[in-house]
């Protein structure tokens, strides 16, 4: 964007941001911050707490204003600090994709929801051992489809459900693996609706569920009890122009029903 937008519009266009994904955002959010560094100290925190409210359940999002609101009270180069984010996103990132390389078995078989980036690079990097990947399409925005289409143009099998026929992937899979977009500190998960009904099913099978993410999206000071409600998205979404509808992208999945999460710091197998 022009550096001469005002900066109610690019704020506009960050809350109705509805397809990026965690990463993405944080790096919006941090330019936002950079680029209207200049304004009173006031004024940019009140856009970040509402950025704060609107992107619940994305953890990276929220750490990355707290980080860069801390940064403009204490009068630190937003510039500087919003270049250092983005190199600590990449290499969690990556270092956390290496390590979750060690779950990839010959001819494996898994089930995954939404388009997590790390988990599509992990999938890409084991691409040699990968028999299937089961792709639920990911209602009500289809980020699903979007990795589906990603990993065939790649020349990787795979094969596309729908959420409600998710129970037809779970007897095939040998695990789930997914992305994150919080991590509690009770070690909750926040991820795509549709994790939940995923990983119990899974559970039913005496099958594991893993999730992949990095230290960034840690959100400690919840846990699955109080953590803030989820927005309701527009019911134009589900195909309805108005009326009554529940439309959430995310939801909480309980510590129990995790069996490990990987991030750059290696593997935390869960006790039950």
């Amino acid at each position: 964007m022009d550096d001469n937008v005002d900066p109610r519009l690019y704020f506009s266009e960050l809350i109705k941001d509805n397809v990026s994904g965690s990463k993405d955002l944080a790096l919006k959010v941090s330019e936002f911050f950079q680029k209207y560094s200049y304004l009173e100290t006031e004024q940019l925190n009140q856009f970040g707490e509402v950025l704060y409210s609107k992107f619940a359940g994305m953890g990276l999002v929220r750490n990355t204003i707290l980080e860069l609101q801390a940064a403009v009270i204490s009068g630190k180069d937003i510039k500087k600090l919003s270049d250092e984010i983005r190199k600590r996103i990449l290499k969690q990132a990556r270092m956390a994709t290496e390590k979750v390389a060690s779950l990839f078995l010959e001819r494996t078989k898994l089930v995954t929801i939404s388009r997590s980036s790390q988990v599509e690079d992990a999938i890409v990097n084991s691409r040699n051992k990968i028999e299937n990947v089961y792709v639920l399409e990911s209602r009500p925005m289809l980020e699903g489809t979007s990795l589906y289409r990603r990993l065939i143009k790649l020349g990787i099998r795979a094969t596309l459900l729908t959420d409600a026929s998710m129970n037809i992937a779970c007897r095939k899979a040998d695990f789930a693996l997914v992305g994150c977009d919080s991590i509690l500190g009770d070690m909750s998960l926040v991820h795509k609706v549709g994790t939940f009904p995923l990983f119990s099913i899974m559970h039913y099978y005496s099958k594991n569920n893993y999730a992949l993410g990095i230290s960034m999206k840690e959100e400690n000071q919840y846990n699955i009890n109080n953590y803030p409600e989820f927005r309701n998205n527009e019911c134009s979404e589900l195909g309805i122009p108005d009326g009554n509808c529940i439309n959430q992208y995310f939801e909480l999945i309980p510590r129990h029903l995790l069996d490990g999460f990987y991030n750059e710091n290696g593997s935390k197998i869960l006790s039950k």
